[in-house]
């Protein structure tokens, strides 16, 4: 059983589970818009799919599929492409929102992330044999719900904190959520191999060029474990 399968049955067994995610972009294009979020949604399938075999499905799989959502915020073209903006928004809505909904951080769908969805070739767009680590990969905008990473100046921890991120949307169902909805760490430890994302106006504080474009998972890549083991040969 999947671990995001195991924390909702265990915690929000029967609730909405999933992120909110703001529309910022495609405000002059509803075609191009509704074309995004399809594909987006194609994506968070196959995530479902990979584990969703007739003969053998989990327990609970099918009343968890059912109850994810991304909740799209789509009417308010007044905020500006701004963080802080989106924060604020985010802010109202929370009190309201089903628990498994209401995040540490929340989704943007910005032009650069629609751009990575819609820009790639149909017959290249991600499947359920598509590799990790891609990047070229489709992604959203995380943006982090607070922009305190909650240090105190000078904490070596505090470099490890992004307040916007890019994260594949490949990654949202089985990695993103339930790592954030357990607190099983802090979200600067969520970030710490990846680079902040300026497009909203806010800067990585962080962005070495050794640090991970998009976010897939807490996991080190491919190219780290290997940097890993050509020093440990040095």
């Amino acid at each position: 059983m999947p671990n995001w399968l195991k924390h909702w049955s265990r915690r929000r067994r029967g609730q909405p589970w999933g992120f909110v995610a703001f529309r910022a972009a495609c405000r002059d294009d509803e075609a191009r818009w509704e074309e995004f979020k399809l594909e987006v949604q194609r994506i968070i399938n196959i995530q479902f799919e990979r584990v969703s075999k007739p003969e053998s499905k989990p327990p609970d799989f099918e009343e968890a599929r059912e109850n994810f959502e991304i909740r799209w915020i789509e009417d308010d073209t007044t905020i500006s492409l701004n963080a802080d903006a989106f924060r604020s928004k985010y802010a109202e809505l929370r009190p309201n929102l089903p628990s498994g909904l209401s995040q540490e951080l929340f989704i943007c769908a910005t032009p650069e992330s629609v751009d990575s969805v819609l820009a790639v070739k149909t017959s290249n767009r991600p499947t359920a044999d598509s590799a990790w680590w891609r990047s070229n990969a489709p992604f959203l905008v995380a943006v982090t719900a607070d922009s305190d990473p909650g240090l105190e100046e000078g904490h070596e921890e505090r470099s490890w904190f992004q307040p916007a991120f890019k994260v594949a949307i490949e990654s949202m169902v089985e990695e993103l959520w339930w790592l954030i909805d357990s607190d099983m760490m802090p979200l600067r430890r969520v970030t710490r191999y990846t680079k902040g994302h300026g497009e909203l106006g806010v800067a990585g504080l962080n962005d070495s060029d050794g640090l991970e474009d998009i976010w897939w998972t807490i996991a080190p890549s491919p190219e780290r474990l290997q940097k890993r083991r050509q020093l440990r040969r040095t």
